[in-house]
């Protein structure tokens, strides 16, 4: 009766550490672009108010 030895098995190289943090910087951005809707301080059209009025007195240029 004979033993079986597994076969060498060649390890596996840890992620360079560049590509694990830009991986981890895409899945926040990822994230935070889905989950914007709920994590935003303010509904989606609520600030707007006068921002984009035409020229007046006290702003020549407009807003």
């Amino acid at each position: 009766m004979s033993v079986s030895v597994p076969p060498h098995v060649k390890a596996r190289r840890p992620i360079p550490i560049g590509a694990a943090i830009g991986l981890f910087l895409t899945g926040l951005f990822l994230f935070a672009a889905i989950f914007a809707p709920l994590i935003a301080p303010h509904p989606l059209g609520g600030i707007v108010g006068d921002v984009w009025m035409p020229m007046s007195g006290a702003h020549w240029l407009g807003t």
